[in-house]
């Protein structure tokens, strides 16, 4: 069994194969916990703002008082 990469193809190629190939399947993005949970805070905060029709994209950390 021969493995050819997709882009080792030409366009007849392509052609000729038809609907017989899948499309890549999207990679996972490996994170680290604290920015799944950063995500997951995120998430929260733009379900309780799209009442308001507002979103963020970042959360800071609260200031400390001096």
């Amino acid at each position: 069994m021969w493995i050819i990469s997709a882009s080792d193809l030409s366009a007849a190629d392509m052609a000729l194969l038809g609907n017989n190939i899948r499309p890549p399947r999207p990679r996972r993005r490996r994170c680290d916990p604290g920015q799944r949970v950063n995500r997951r805070m995120i998430s929260a905060v733009n379900r309780s703002l799209a009442r308001l029709g507002e979103r963020v994209e970042r959360l800071y950390p609260p200031l400390r008082a001096s």
